[in-house]
């Protein structure tokens, strides 16, 4: 793997920036090298000042892929030189952000920039995590109501942690989030 950081399988819970991407190059990094985020469970304050969960400061070309953010007021936040970077099968639940802006709660490029994210793999809605238990595992744990959590992972991208068939329908997706169900 030639990506010059790997984050993932990690929950963050109640930060002001739950992963914050930054490239202090000044000519970027190149496809293979680039930033890569998957399979974290980001878990903001649920309040209305302006925490993040998932920051690309400057990280062109970043891959951010099978996370859940969730209690957060910005979804996602790029700065303007975060050019080439792709936000896919992301889960965005009950952000904070005021109404009548974006579903996603993007910020900066993110907003703007069309080719930032594929809405056709993010969506929205409850993850429908345990919610009981010890934190992080099982507390942050899919439960069998995660239908938009189980094997919704991009298939194109190797799982954090092995993938299971949770959904029973005999294929191996990884899940999105950092765990998976029945794993």
């Amino acid at each position: 793997d030639s990506h010059t950081w790997t984050i993932r399988n990690n929950v963050v819970e109640n930060l002001s920036m739950g992963i914050y991407l930054w490239d202090e190059l000044s000519t970027g990094y190149t496809p293979n090298e680039a930033p890569l985020a998957y399979n974290n469970t980001v878990i903001g304050p649920n309040t209305t000042i302006e925490n993040i969960g998932i920051v690309l400061e400057g990280s062109e070309n970043s891959l951010v892929y099978n996370n859940i953010i969730k209690d957060t007021y910005w979804g996602i936040y790029a700065s303007d030189n975060s050019s080439g970077s792709t936000v896919r099968n992301t889960l965005f639940y009950n952000m904070t952000r005021p109404a009548g802006n974006s579903t996603y709660s993007l910020g900066g490029t993110a907003a703007t920039d069309p080719n930032f994210r594929d809405l056709t793999t993010d969506q929205t809605g409850n993850p429908q995590l345990q919610s009981s238990g010890v934190k992080p595992d099982p507390f942050y744990r899919p439960t069998s109501a995660s239908t938009l959590v189980i094997d919704k992972g991009d298939p194109a991208r190797a799982c954090g942690s092995p993938a299971v068939d949770g959904d029973s329908d005999s294929s191996v997706i990884c899940d999105i989030g950092a765990y998976e169900y029945g794993g």
